[in-house]
């Protein structure tokens, strides 16, 4: 009774009883964007100020990547 008590005793204390219950999902490549998307997007804000293309083109990576 005792050496089960020490067995248990020694999983807990080395946590060799647990498994994880939580696992990261599966990474997808990055996917960047082309040189057509990239063209798009600065003829769409070409004469905006610089932050809104880059505003654009977070958004578009933010689309292209989150799928």
């Amino acid at each position: 009774m005792i050496t089960d008590f020490s067995r248990d005793f020694s999983a807990y204390k080395t946590k060799t009883y647990t498994k994880p219950l939580y696992t990261a999902p599966p990474q997808r490549e990055w996917q960047g964007l082309t040189g057509e998307e990239i063209m798009d997007a600065c003829a769409a804000v070409w004469a905006s100020h610089p932050i809104d293309v880059g505003n654009v083109v977070q958004d578009l990576l933010k689309g292209k990547n989150s799928g």
